[in-house]
């Protein structure tokens, strides 16, 4: 054996032994960053996706159904039968609006009634669910409640009522509401 040979084989165990280590640090370093992608990257990327879920939609705390009277276009449109659920009992109210439908499309529902019901959200005390409700931008409503949401309207006690949708389209239910509209309680 010569010298050579005593400082090649002196020298291979630390090849090998850096050579493990070298692999442990790049699995080390390989599972640090899929961990990372899975905690940070994979929700971003779902987020981008169309029908990812935007977040959970609060809790409704009362629901709420009104109905117009027969419809008639030469004096518009007024509500009747309005009722709030909350807390297990009923609670009438009125509704006042300015409707923003055109006179054709109140023709051509000469005659009916239309229900309107939905949701009530952030109502803490029975008398804040009185107050004059204004449309809520509709970009912010499908980021609270996504993107079936219908219109929604909040009051100044912040209080928010969204109108699902129903048999008939959305717009309708949008222009008999109109941007704004009133609710009266009665004394309880």
């Amino acid at each position: 054996m010569t010298a050579d040979d005593v400082a090649r084989l002196a020298h291979e165990p630390r090849v090998a032994e850096e050579s493990n280590m070298g692999r442990r640090n790049r699995t080390l370093l390989l599972c640090c960053m899929v961990g990372a992608f899975w905690l940070w990257g994979a929700p971003l990327l779902a987020a981008g996706q169309p029908g990812a879920p935007q977040g959970k939609a609060p809790t409704p705390d009362g629901h709420f159904q009104v109905r117009t009277t027969t419809i008639d276009p030469d004096q518009g449109v007024s509500w009747e039968e309005a009722q709030l659920r909350y807390k297990g009992q009923g609670y009438p109210f009125v509704l006042q609006s300015q409707t923003n439908t055109t006179l054709d499309v109140l023709t051509n529902l000469t005659g009916e009634h239309i229900n309107v019901d939905g949701l009530v959200f952030h109502l803490k005390n029975l008398p804040d669910f009185a107050g004059t409700y204004t449309r809520i931008a509709p970009e912010v409503a499908r980021a609270t409640w996504g993107s079936d949401s219908g219109a929604v309207f909040q009051n100044s006690q912040g209080v928010v009522v969204q109108v699902n949708k129903g048999p008939r389209s959305e717009s309708l239910y949008r222009s008999l509401l109109g941007n704004s509209f009133q609710i009266l309680l009665s004394d309880f």
